[in-house]
């Protein structure tokens, strides 16, 4: 099954996606200013290991791995606060699997 979808389709779904990582989790709300500011990078990055655009999907997988053990996002099990690391796993997502859409949709928005 081949799915045809525009570029500026996949840019406002990868919008929204971020934008419900933060409404989910924090219970906020954010106009399309704030939303510029929104980085996905230092969530996934609160377990030590620092990942930028550049970084690899398996070095994402091991970043995400730290921060689900240490950290503000960790999970329950670890001590962390369920709403919390659902948001670190949503963050985690949009980036494992949107990392380029995302990525491009940040540059165009700064």
């Amino acid at each position: 099954m081949i799915i045809d979808i525009t570029q500026e389709r996949l840019e406002s779904i990868i919008k929204e996606e971020v934008i419900n990582v933060y409404k989910d989790s924090a219970g906020m709300t954010f106009d399309a200013e704030e939303y510029e500011r929104l980085n996905l990078y230092e969530i996934v990055s609160t377990g030590g290991l620092l990942i930028t655009e550049e970084t690899s999907q398996e070095d994402i997988t091991e970043a995400f791995r730290a921060s689900a053990y240490t950290g503000p996002y960790r999970h329950p099990s670890y001590g962390g606060n369920t709403e919390k690391f659902n948001f670190l796993t949503r963050a985690y997502a949009t980036l494992r699997f949107n990392k380029g859409t995302y990525d491009n949709h940040r540059k165009t928005m700064m």
